[in-house]
């Protein structure tokens, strides 16, 4: 068999790249930041427990707490076309405190344990004293949030 400088760049290459897509889907390669940030869309705060709960007691506002890894496609995918949503950062805005969490952090791995949470992104809706309202997992269009948010507000 002839192996020529082109083949072995060419193999190289594939098995370069095999690799890096390989440890990527692990989650074992460093990948950005979700920040959810933007000018007319959902205003998320970092999740921290006490905070967010004194804050929603002085508001008398549910939270709303997405939980997302930087690896998931689904939690991208809403942070590009769902949070910055003019409709939905209105009323999310107006009526919850909202914050995310990274699941990979410590304190995402504590709200992971304490709702019984397995996939990202999962959305909860927690009342005043830490109760669940409301959880659902996956990716949420913006039409279907918008109606989960009202039915969580009717409660």
């Amino acid at each position: 068999m002839l192996h020529s400088k082109k083949n072995c760049t060419a193999l190289s290459l594939f098995i370069s790249l095999t690799i890096v897509l390989s440890l990527h889907s692990c989650g074992l390669l460093p990948s950005r930041e979700l920040d959810f940030t933007s000018k007319d869309g959902v205003r998320f705060s970092n999740y921290d427990s006490a905070v967010l709960a004194k804050q929603a007691r002085q508001e008398n506002k549910p939270m709303f707490v997405v939980t997302y890894a930087n690896y998931c496609s689904l939690c991208k995918k809403m942070e590009k076309d769902v949070f910055p949503d003019p409709a939905v950062g209105i009323l999310f805005n107006e009526n919850f405190i909202n914050a995310k969490v990274n699941v990979d952090s410590v304190a995402g791995k504590n709200l992971e344990a304490a709702y019984n949470m397995n996939s990202t992104p999962t959305l909860l809706f927690i009342d005043v004293d830490g109760k669940l309202i409301k959880k659902i997992t996956g990716f949420q269009r913006k039409e279907s949030l918008i109606l989960l948010a009202k039915e969580v507000l009717k409660k």
